[in-house]
């Protein structure tokens, strides 16, 4: 990992506890949420979807503690993130500036 870190010119910066911390409360306010329904990658919508044979609701665990962690990390160590999730950062991490790859 070192011999690539190098050869790439890649800095290892750990996370601390700011961050952690804000990882912590959106992912409080995601659990909040996330009762409502399933939430679009674009544009950060949540809606409910039901089965079109049963009419059961259909849920869905789509971001897991990590995902808020690097979030967190990206809003207060960097000034830009490259993701295609660009929906759920900017509804949970508003002034994260987001590139889609």
């Amino acid at each position: 990992m070192e011999l690539f870190l190098k050869d790439t010119a890649v800095k290892f910066i750990p996370t601390n506890k700011k961050a952690l911390y804000l990882a912590g409360e959106m992912w409080k306010l995601y659990f909040t949420r996330k009762k409502k329904g399933l939430q679009c990658s674009e544009c950060g919508k949540i809606q409910e979807v039901f089965c079109e044979r049963c009419g059961t609701k259909i849920s869905n665990r789509q971001h897991i503690i990590t995902d808020f962690i690097i979030g967190a990390f990206a809003l207060l160590q960097s000034n830009i993130f490259l993701t295609r999730d660009r929906g759920f950062y900017k509804d949970y991490f508003k002034n994260l500036i987001i590139k889609n790859p």
